[in-house]
This record gives C-alpha cells, sequence and structure tokens, in this order.
C-alpha cells in the first residue's frame, strides 16, 4: 500500500480536526521532499530498506499527528460564542476537556439521523451549547433566508421549555449574531479587533447564527436536562416592530451535557461605605455569582410619566460583581454579560443580595485571585483600573 493510501485509510478511521490533518499532510510532504533530495540510483535491498524507512517515517507523521490532537479542539465552535467569548484555542480545548461544551444533538430532526430541521425553504442546524451550575450558551445555524441589505433578521417567537415544565422558572435572552463583541475597554469591536459601526449578521459563507443565552439561576443546573426549543415564523425588525416576513416553524429536542464545577470562595469582605459585604462567591469559566450580606435600603426615584412627574420607590443595588484580577496582577474587566440581581425569594428580611452573570471571557478559575466590584462608571470607554473598583480577594 502506498504512503499517501496508508495516510488516507488512518484518517478514514479516526475522527480529526482539520487543522491536525492539514499539519499531517505537510509532514508527510516533508518527507517526500526529503527524499527527492538524495536523487540517487539504488540497489533492490536499498529500495526495501528505503520503503522500510518511509513506512516508519510514515508512522513517526500519523504519531505526531496523534499527538498534536490533544492540543486541538475537536469541537466545531459556533462562531457567535467563539468571537463573544473571545475563546482561544487552549481555552475552547480547555472547556471541552471540562465537558462544559458539546454539539447541541437535535433528538427529533426532520429526518432520521438529521440534526437540522427545514421548513419554508429555510434550514436551521443546532451547532453547540455550553452548560455550567446556572447559565447555557446554544447556537444555530440559519440559512436560506434571503435577508435585505441593512434589515435585521428576526423570530417572531422564540420558546424554551425545560424537561416539558411550561411553568419552569426559565429566563433567557436571545439574537441572531452580529458580528459585534465588547474588547477590554468595553467598547464594540467587529472579529478582528476594528471599531464596529453596524451591524454584520450574514457570515463569509452566507449563513447568519443565532444565540440564546438561558439564566437559570432560579432553576438550577440544566446539565442532564431535556430542553425544548423552537422557533415561529421569520422576518426583520426595526425599532422594536416586528415584520412578518415567512411562517414556518421549526422545533427541536435536546438533552443537554454540561459540567457543574465551580470554584466556590466563602468572603467576608466589605465594599467601602456602601454597606454592602461580600459573604460568598461561585465562580465557572463562563459564570460568576455572588451574595452579600446587604439590608433592604429603599430609595425614592422621581422621573416623568406622559407628561407628568412621577415618584416611584425602589430598593438600593449592590455594587455589582464587574470583573477579576488575576495572579499575574492583570485586571480583566467589563466582562459579566446578561444575568440578575436581588434580594432571595426566601429572604423574608431581605438581608441576602445576589447577583448572577454570564461572562463574555473564559476564564480559568485556579488563575483568579481576586474579584472586582464596580465602584463608578469610567467617564468614558477605557481599560478598568484600581480607581474604578473594590478589590475582594479571594480565598478557598
Amino acid at each position: 500500500m502506498r504512503e499517501r493510501e496508508i495516510l488516507d485509510k488512518l484518517q478514514s478511521e479516526l475522527v480529526i480536526p482539520d487543522v491536525v490533518q492539514k499539519r499531517a499532510e505537510l509532514a508527510l510532504d516533508r518527507i517526500k521532499k526529503e527524499q527527492k533530495k538524495k536523487g540517487k540510483v539504488m540497489k533492490m535491498g536499498e529500495k526495501r530498506r528505503k520503503r522500510k524507512s518511509m513506512m516508519v517515517l510514515i508512522a513517526a507523521a500519523v504519531f505526531v499527528l496523534g499527538t498534536m490532537t490533544v492540543c486541538a479542539a475537536y469541537l466545531h465552535w459556533s462562531r457567535g460564542i467563539e468571537a463573544q467569548l473571545q475563546a482561544t484555542e487552549e481555552q475552547k480545548q480547555m472547556l471541552e476537556e471540562e465537558q462544559y461544551t458539546a454539539p447541541l444533538q437535535n433528538e427529533k430532526g426532520s429526518e432520521a439521523g438529521n440534526n437540522s430541521v427545514t421548513d419554508a425553504g429555510i434550514t436551521i442546524t443546532p451547532l453547540q451549547s455550553i452548560v455550567d451550575s446556572r447559565f447555557a450558551w446554544l447556537a444555530f445555524q440559519v440559512e436560506g433566508y434571503p435577508l435585505e441589505e441593512g434589515k435585521e433578521p428576526c423570530f417572531n417567537d422564540v420558546t424554551v421549555v425545560v424537561d416539558d415544565n411550561v411553568d419552569a422558572p426559565i429566563s433567557y435572552t436571545s439574537s441572531f449574531y452580529n458580528g459585534i463583541h465588547l474588547n477590554e475597554e468595553g467598547k464594540p469591536v467587529y472579529e478582528d479587533g476594528s471599531p464596529a459601526d453596524g451591524e454584520i449578521f450574514i457570515n463569509e459563507d452566507g449563513r447568519m447564527e443565532y444565540i440564546i443565552m438561558i439564566d437559570a439561576t432560579q432553576y438550577g443546573s440544566l446539565a442532564g436536562k431535556n430542553i425544548h426549543v423552537e422557533f415561529t415564523d421569520i422576518g426583520t425588525v426595526y425599532k422594536a416592530a416586528y415584520t412578518p416576513d415567512i411562517e414556518a416553524v421549526w422545533s427541536f429536542d435536546f438533552t443537554l451535557k454540561g459540567s457543574d464545577k465551580v470554584r466556590t470562595l466563602t468572603l467576608s469582605d466589605p465594599l467601602g461605605d456602601t454597606g454592602a459585604t461580600v459573604i460568598y462567591a461561585e465562580i465557572s469559566p463562563i459564570s460568576i455569582y455572588v451574595r452579600y450580606d446587604f439590608p433592604l435600603q429603599i430609595e425614592t426615584v422621581e422621573g416623568v410619566h406622559n407628561g407628568e412627574p412621577i415618584t416611584s420607590s425602589t430598593f438600593v443595588e449592590a455594587p455589582p460583581v464587574t470583573g477579576v484580577r488575576l495572579k499575574d496582577g492583570s485586571f480583566q474587566g467589563y466582562i459579566t454579560n446578561g444575568g440578575s440581581s436581588g434580594y432571595l425569594d426566601d429572604d423574608e428580611n431581605h438581608e441576602v443580595y445576589t447577583c448572577s452573570f454570564m461572562l463574555n471571557r473564559i476564564l480559568d478559575t485556579d488563575q483568579v485571585d481576586a474579584l472586582l466590584f464596580r465602584k463608578a462608571w469610567p467617564e468614558e470607554k477605557r481599560a478598568m483600573t484600581e480607581e474604578d473598583v473594590y478589590i475582594v480577594p479571594v480565598t478557598e
């Protein structure tokens, strides 16, 4: 069997990331070039030894291929999730090894073995989930919808149900990925880091992605849970007004994979003179949960409604967690995404305040040595400094 056939056969029997396969092919090409450089006539015995040597080199190339897979991510990541989390190859590999992320497998495809659902000529394909003890990211690919330039795509309705319980307290936000994320200064930028001056919904391959971010803090971890997602109709939206275009339904059922692994921190740190003391925290690679000792404080807020002045009462919010300090002394600020804050439902005395946020970065939790709580917003978007935050060193 020729060396090319040997490599092809090995590749056909293994699930190999594209980047690793290309590296193996480059290694094989280098082997061939080395042989050509020698360019001398060989006797029959020398040919046999040469072939044996070639086989050893091919085996070495395949061995290199196998070892390189340890450093490569196997999952094909959603472009939107990868960009919004600003994920490096090492971070992606970590989430896969720790089983936070996995492909979304539709249990009721439109055809046997078909992960996608097609209706009215539009195909939606589940891509990826990232799930921890409180939150979940779900990503879907949408193709076949002829979006007009300058328009924003939108489904008329999106339904998320856990374990067939329509009354489950699931909170989520969802939208088409627009090509924008926040950089370390909190400024909106495109994937290449350039300032964003408009939304880009269509990828270079002509497809779009739809991202659902679920806050399951009041429900519990979604890992191992059955989840039903249904999209109804598609059109465009402008100034919160939906314009229908195509009537269709795309329905999916999954059993989510994920990890409940968190780093737990017991603390006792007051945040300046705010009256709030941080007493507990949990951090995962994709979220932060914080608990405060912060007795309820009521404040009066003045406003205008229908041209008439009004007053209302609300509770004072504790300084929210906004970032972390790493062991190397660097700050990662502006890292919180969607989430929730307020008093525990079973806290009748309203003394325990909590906040729980998804992140727009991936954390190596072992490298976190302090939590950062917002003291004040900087007057302009810039990198976060010690002047902007309360710093709470962490201990196990």
